[in-house]
């Protein structure tokens, strides 16, 4: 063998040494955290403590115990586009208050798809306070709040006032009355969409006559803002009169 060749030989391990490396060091943040999220799903399936190697299979089966098991094997961490590392434990409310742009949450991410997933599945089957406090202990209020639309009309449809009473109880403004002259622009907008919701519980329960549910649901309306001669704001009880108005006529086409 000559000494070209020999040379080359015994430079192949300090090579391919040199080639690991720099794969192992261009790889992400995110690439890097992702390889040992794998590795904790694997063994925790090889282990027999989840049926499914993927969330969407564990919710499909409604298997919510092993999805939670592997979004904890997920890191909860954001990351920047090019994989690199943001941050450690993001603040969970804003992430869940806000539309998401750009970076990744793995753990956060997984645990919104159970949530939404466990909010339409506990809501459905009347366990309003259990889908709550689910949502709490995230720091998911929001994703508790938007999920109520949708669930108040359904249990409308299906005459559970019981239920949609329970719903609307849960309900939380933002904001509030302002009496010191400052703009109450916000509070006029979110309690017009709060008694529009109640507007539509009270409507079904008119139609099918349910006597128990509407003294109930009258007591739930909220003051509006209006404005007196000197244009100053002041609190209404407009739309519950209005609506005791609706039920008086509805008794009378009863």
């Amino acid at each position: 063998m000559d000494l070209k060749n020999n040379i080359e030989m015994k430079n192949t391990p300090f090579f391919l040494s040199v080639v690991a490396l720099c794969l192992s060091s261009c790889s992400t943040d995110f690439e890097k955290d992702m390889d040992i999220a794998n590795e904790c799903i694997e063994q925790k399936f090889d282990d027999g403590l989840i049926k499914f190697r993927n969330i969407k299979d564990a919710l499909y089966a409604y298997d919510f115990e092993s999805a939670r098991m592997i979004a904890n094997c997920l890191p909860d961490k954001s990351y920047f586009r090019d994989g690199s590392l943001e941050g450690n434990n993001p603040n969970r409310e804003y992430y869940f208050g806000r539309v998401v742009w750009g970076e990744t949450y793995p753990h956060l991410a997984a645990m919104k798809e159970i949530l939404t997933a466990e909010l339409s599945y506990y809501l459905d089957k009347g366990e309003v306070a259990f889908a709550k406090k689910l949502c709490d202990e995230m720091s998911a209020g929001e994703l508790f709040k938007a999920s109520i639309p949708k669930a108040l009309e359904n249990a409308a449809n299906q005459g559970d006032f019981e239920k949609a009473i329970e719903l609307i109880s849960t309900i939380t403004l933002d904001n509030s009355f302002r009496r010191d002259g400052s703009s109450n622009y916000l509070y006029a907008e979110e309690v017009e969409e709060y008694n529009a919701q109640l507007d539509m519980v009270l409507n079904k329960a008119i139609l099918k006559g349910n006597e128990n549910a509407i003294p109930a649901l009258l007591l739930l309306y909220k003051p509006i803002v209006k404005e007196n001669s000197k244009g100053k704001d002041y609190l209404s009880n407009q739309p519950k009169e209005d609506a005791i108005a609706r039920v008086r006529e509805g008794k009378e086409h009863l």
